[in-house]
């Protein structure tokens, strides 16, 4: 086994954080993570696609879409907090 530390990639952008919870608004199958009939594997993968293509097209890091995956899961209490807030309050320029 290997000793090497990761390195730390680059910080994601404020305008990427914004499009991912705008996206994972628009997408709650994905934002729960949870698979069903109707929310396959397949379904699940090609949109972790699309959000990779999206994010890696907005100027910030460029991931794989499992490292935009990790950055849901690192990030999802702040998610939920801007999608609350934009559910509250009505307005999709937080």
């Amino acid at each position: 086994m290997s000793c090497e530390k990761r390195k730390k990639s680059q910080s994601v952008t404020n305008d990427q954080k914004t499009a991912m919870v705008d996206f994972l608004n628009n997408h709650s199958d994905l934002l729960k993570g949870k698979h069903s009939a109707t929310f396959t594997k397949h379904i699940a993968a090609k949109q972790w696609q699309e959000l990779t293509d999206l994010l890696n097209s907005i100027p910030g890091p460029i991931k794989y879409w499992k490292a935009w995956r990790r950055v849901r899961t690192n990030k999802l209490k702040f998610i939920l907090k801007r999608i609350f807030m934009i559910d509250e309050i009505g307005n999709d320029d937080i």
